[in-house]
């Protein structure tokens, strides 16, 4: 162990990787540095509202109980909910610590890519390849930007990468190592369900390493997911999730089937057409040259190239039909990050074969245009940061005239609160309590309760002349 350890601290290449980790979180704090000001969003109030009312004992609750502020009463994740409580708890007023520590993880999650990539293609110049390509890929900007989005992917993403890292460092697996992996399984499916195509990605990375299949690890992979699925359902009433996601149509299956093609079209109306063009046309010369060089030279090439095209659209399928990458405003491109992984890993085994200046002018091409490209799609947020304090700052002392009535809203709270308004719209927020039913039962929100009770109405009926 200490011969291991020793061996470690005096080895050149992890000082350099140590370093250059460093340098991506910093170079990350950079590139994403607008979104600090962003504050919160949307259904960033339901979290919010969570972290506020919960303490950490409360929130371990929710291993046999619904979290219906958080997560949603459809979906079953824990852990992601009581991160929220520890994590949001002293920065209700202060999200810009919270965006801090979104980047931070989305430093981890590119570092991680970076460490599989060098794992599966054994090739350390890809470590720096990867980690560069997935930090400042633009589809990510999502996941960063809206931190209800970003929590539960991030920190399930970690942990999932961590398995694979593991996975791959090892040829035998005894019961220790068997415990270890479902820790790491258990930690991030409780996050976010990404864990559950495990399975398959073990199978097509076997595939890929031209090694046997590890069929028990795929069997016991498969009993975790039906011990999880159980204990999801126990809790949550039935699968939950988004129901649409198994309502099957001719039309969804060809528009998933296009799905890659976000990759090289899916930008912001707000990015100038000919930066995105450049960034299209540079992935696509990069992609066709790489491919033409390496079948050239070994036709059996494209069955690596295969496998990582269909893991792309593994990366997505549990939400399989909710992305549109003809979309103008990017919307859900958080359901591609996992697929990113495999897009960041396709990319890098491509540059892997071909020389290394070629390799290095399309990286540095590539980072200088995504940066650039990140800075326009990270607009839409900041629009919409100044929208909520716009909410804030005029709606308290506005009064907004209906045919029938006057209504006047006074004393509006804190910053949260004009996420909650603009997610929801003012007839919610002055809405003292409203039904909902989840799984048949039906729950009661006040949401009068949830912003504090500091918000008063008056109501002026006005006399008909």
């Amino acid at each position: 162990m200490l011969k291991k350890l020793s061996s470690f601290i005096f080895n050149k290449d992890w000082k350099k990787m140590l370093i250059f980790s460093v340098l991506i979180v910093l170079f990350a704090s950079v590139v994403y540095g607008a979104l600090l000001n962003v504050g919160f969003l949307s259904d960033d109030w339901g979290y919010v509202i969570l972290a506020r009312d919960t303490t950490v004992f409360e929130s371990l609750n929710f291993f046999i109980n619904p979290d219906y502020l958080g997560a949603g009463g459809g979906n079953f994740r824990p852990l992601a909910s009581i991160a929220t409580v520890v994590l949001w708890k002293p920065f209700l007023n202060q999200p810009i610590f919270l965006h801090l520590i979104a980047i931070f993880l989305h430093s981890v999650v590119a570092l991680l890519v970076g460490l599989l990539t060098m794992k599966l293609l054994k090739n350390k110049a890809s470590f720096y390849i990867a980690s560069l390509i997935f930090l400042v890929l633009p589809l990510n900007i999502e996941t960063i930007a809206w931190l209800c989005a970003a929590w539960n992917g991030l920190f399930a993403l970690i942990f999932l990468l961590l398995f694979l890292i593991v996975y791959l460092s090892h040829e035998k697996f005894n019961f220790l190592k068997y415990s270890l992996l479902t820790v790491l399984f258990f930690t991030s499916i409780l996050f976010k369900e990404y864990a559950l195509l495990l399975p398959v990605i073990i199978l097509i990375f076997d595939l890929f390493r031209r090694k046997k299949i590890n069929l028990t690890m795929i069997g016991y992979l498969l009993i975790l997911d039906v011990i999880y699925f159980t204990w999801r359902s126990a809790v949550i009433g039935d699968l939950g999730g988004y129901g649409n996601h198994l309502t099957f149509n001719l039309l969804d299956l060809l528009k998933y089937i296009e799905m890659p093609l976000a990759y090289i079209l899916s930008f912001h109306s707000l990015v100038p057409s000919l930066l995105s063009m450049s960034f299209s046309v540079l992935l696509i010369i990069a992609i066709v040259y790489s491919i033409y060089k390496i079948v050239k030279k070994e036709k059996k090439a494209l069955l690596p190239i295969a496998l990582f095209v269909i893991l792309i659209y593994i990366g997505n399928a549990l939400g399989w039909n909710i992305f549109n990458f003809a979309n103008d405003h990017i919307a859900h491109n958080r359901v591609l990050y996992f697929s990113n992984v495999f897009f960041v890993l396709l990319l890098s085994y491509l540059m892997s074969r071909v020389s290394v200046k070629n390799r290095n002018y399309f990286v540095i091409i590539y980072v200088i245009l995504a940066v650039v490209i990140a800075q326009y799609q990270m607009i839409p947020w900041q629009i919409a940061g100044k929208t909520t304090d716009k909410i804030l700052s005029e709606v308290s002392i506005e009064k907004i005239d209906i045919p029938t009535d006057e209504l006047k809203i006074i004393n509006l709270p804190n910053n949260y609160q004009g996420a909650f308004i603009f997610r929801n719209g003012i007839d919610q927020a002055v809405t003292f309590s409203r039904e909902e039913t989840y799984n048949g039962k039906v729950i009661t929100k006040e949401y009068q309760d949830q912003i504090n009770q500091k918000v008063l109405i008056e109501r002026v009926i006005k006399k008909k002349k």
